[in-house]
């Protein structure tokens, strides 16, 4: 349940109660208790006397009127946990305090994690073993403490004082406070579980802790603040070897967890117990990731967002039809290592910056106007390259005259690099959960799982190029291919059209001008170049370079640019709203149903579902016949709230689709990033029908 706006607004209005109602905190001084606001505080001994060398149990009590309640150690939602600030005599020391098991108190759509009616904080004391006997140790502790009713909070603070004598014997348990204590310590986790926590297909948590009865009502409690929604329910269920529990996690969390700590309290027919728990994932989850991975490499070549390049692959192969299969398994193996060496090139530098604190996932490149035009231009020069305008040699695609007589292996690798550069900007189906894993790993296990994803990418010409057969059933080269080669260079003009609509949108159009321009003087250029080339004039190379230079210097002004977005931005579809953490959780505290587009300008899948399945009619009715409130999360640009937002699914890249159904206990659904019209139709349709069975219940 992600309910950050009514969070923030709870937030602020804890704020404005401290400073408001700081006048009636409490400052006693020299007492072992202390009358505040709703509540008595007292500082306690488990026994009557101290034994020197021998430790003690102190504690603070707390007796609250009902109603009202003081925090945890994670307070949840809101609120602070009690403090203490020790004096103590010579030699003696004071640990922290031992933290009885708290219980869920809901305060509208949050929660928090307190006690209510009495609780005891036990606290350990050193007691030197020079201690002198017959001696009184006197022990103060400032203490401050947050007393709550629902959204009304007072804060609290007192002095308090506990003279104990030093007996040469063992000290009596003090009658006054045994029951407190020994209440504290059967609520106090004294076993440590072991457990798993993996993320689940719906975004959610699912906490597997071993040694739990099957028969019982566990709850969990996060040390941390900030890794899962409070008031989310758990759903505990029994599992093999003990129970699972599925929970929600929180938009401020970043990434799939690598660890989970806290506290289970389980209540059964022998009463309550606590467990410590540190949850890790499975061992087998790196597995799970390579696999993905492998899948969604494979994919990618499916994705538009690789059709580009689609052409210079064909001609690739066509040209070593005619080679030995020795010479066609080295040019598949070259190609692999050019895709493998742009993975471990961008997986280098996502890890290292992410590692730096920057919140980037899966094609951040793209939100850089000057990537954007640089790949544009990129687009155009290999356009003019197959066209016949001028030779590339031994660069990129490698296509032309001198390399139908070279046939080097040096093309195949920058190839394999070219395929990565442009497949960027789609995120295949399994590959998203990959990555989103991988990132969160060290760099060996992150590395090897880029490594997975490049494999499965240049699988298939891998095979290709091992199976002969099949190549023998594509035409020998010839002159057929100049023409073929000037028909194949329109998709990538298309590709640099597109790319060009993103720079305007991120930019503006002065800029988008500015890089027209570009591209025409870097046109000139190439044209140049290749008539260098023909008739050998020392001209014509210096003329070509001084128009490349005049060509790169609006690039360069881009990239010294604060790269804003322009005011002229194209009006986007106004059947989406803009997305924020804010606006989503008032929605869906006002109980409505909320379908989240998360999508990009650079994502060519993204556009493609956006045209095909979001923009029918019948969609937009669906949307409207079920009241779903339609949210767009614009990632076209670098945005922390987007990338966190995705982390929280579990994924690192868009396209992605989540659907909240209007029933608050109800879990996030994920769409698949191919969806179709039905699919969408489909889940607003089944969450509608649950909605109304529940109502008639």
């Amino acid at each position: 349940m992600n309910n950050v706006g009514s969070r923030c607004q709870c937030r602020v209005t804890f704020a404005l109660l401290v400073v408001l109602t700081a006048a009636t905190s409490v400052d006693a001084t020299a007492a072992d208790t202390v009358a505040g606001d709703h509540v008595t505080v007292s500082l306690a001994s488990e026994y009557t006397s101290l034994q020197r060398g021998r430790p003690a149990s102190l504690g603070v009590h707390f007796a609250l009127e009902p109603g009202w309640h003081v925090y945890w150690q994670n307070p949840g939602d809101s609120g602070e946990a009690p403090s203490a600030v020790w004096t103590l005599p010579p030699g003696f020391s004071a640990g922290a305090f031992e933290w009885p098991a708290p219980m869920r108190i809901r305060v509208g759509p949050l929660a928090n994690y307190g006690y209510e009616q009495a609780v005891m904080l036990p606290v350990r004391l050193d007691v030197p073993a020079d201690a002198v006997p017959d001696r009184a140790a006197t022990i103060e502790a400032a203490l401050s403490w947050l007393v709550c009713r629902a959204e009304e909070c007072i804060p609290g603070s007192g002095r308090l004082s506990t003279t104990l004598p030093i007996a040469p014997t063992s000290p009596a348990p003090d009658p006054r406070w045994a029951a407190a204590f020994a209440d504290a310590r059967r609520r106090q986790p004294v076993e440590e579980l072991t457990g798993s926590v993996e993320a689940a297909s719906d975004g959610t948590l699912r906490l597997h802790v071993v040694g739990l009865p099957a028969d019982s009502a566990a709850e969990f409690f996060p040390l941390e603040r900030g890794v899962v929604e409070n008031a989310a329910p758990q759903d505990p269920t029994p599992v093999e070897r003990g129970l699972a529990l599925r929970l929600q996690r929180s938009p401020e969390a970043t990434g799939p967890v690598s660890s989970l700590t806290g506290v289970v309290s389980v209540a059964s027919a022998g009463g309550l117990r606590a467990y410590r728990v540190i949850a890790r994932p499975p061992r087998d989850s790196f597995g799970v990731a390579l696999a993905l991975a492998l899948a969604g490499g494979f994919l990618l070549n499916l994705m538009p967002c690789v059709f580009p390049v689609l052409s210079l692959k064909i001609l690739a192969f066509v040209d070593h039809a005619a080679e030995s299969p020795h010479r066609l398994r080295a040019h598949g193996w070259v190609f692999a290592l050019g895709v493998l060496t742009s993975f471990w090139l961008l997986a280098g530098i996502l890890i290292a910056l992410r590692a730096g604190g920057a919140q980037l996932g899966w094609g951040y490149q793209l939100q850089s106007p000057v990537v954007v035009a640089g790949l544009a231009a990129l687009m155009v020069l290999l356009a003019l390259g197959l066209a016949g305008v001028w030779e590339i040699g031994l660069g990129l695609t490698g296509v032309g005259q001198r390399v139908q007589r070279k046939r080097g292996l040096v093309r195949s690798f920058w190839t394999g690099v070219l395929a990565t550069v442009v497949a960027t900007p789609c995120t295949a189906p399994f590959m998203g959960v990959a990555l989103g894993w991988a990132l969160t790993q060290p760099a060996v296990p992150a590395l090897l799982v880029f490594t997975a994803l490049g494999t499965g990418m240049a699988a298939p010409y891998l095979v290709l190029a091992h199976v002969p057969t099949a190549l023998h059933l594509l035409p020998r080269p010839g002159p057929w291919m100049e023409t073929l080669k000037g028909v194949l260079a329109f998709p990538l003009l298309a590709t640099a059209l597109w790319l060009l609509w993103v720079f305007d949108l991120q930019v503006g159009r002065d800029a988008t001008f500015a890089l027209l321009a570009a591209l025409l003087t870097l046109s000139l250029a190439v044209w140049l170049w290749g008539r260098g080339q023909t008739r050998v004039r020392r001209t014509y190379w210096h003329v070509a370079a001084a128009v490349v230079v005049l060509a790169a210097v609006p690039l360069v002004r881009l990239a010294l640019s604060d790269e804003q977005r322009a005011a002229d931005v194209a009006a986007t579809d106004d059947f989406w709203s803009p997305w924020s953490p804010a606006r989503e959780a008032a929605l869906r505290a006002a109980g409505k149903s909320v379908f989240v587009n998360y999508t990009a300008a650079w994502c060519l899948t993204c556009q493609v579902n956006e045209r095909l399945v979001f923009s029918a009619p019948e969609v937009r009715a669906a949307f409207r016949r079920h009241d779903v409130a339609a949210l767009r999360a614009d990632w076209t640009d670098r945005n922390d709230e987007i990338t966190r937002a995705l982390a929280v699914h579990g994924r690192n890249g868009v396209p992605l689709y989540v659907f909240y159904p209007a029933d608050a206990g109800a879990h996030p659904r994920l769409l698949p990033q191919l969806p179709t019209r039905e699919t969408v139709i489909r889940t607003f349709g089944d969450a509608a029908g649950r909605n109304d069975e529940k109502e008639t219940t």
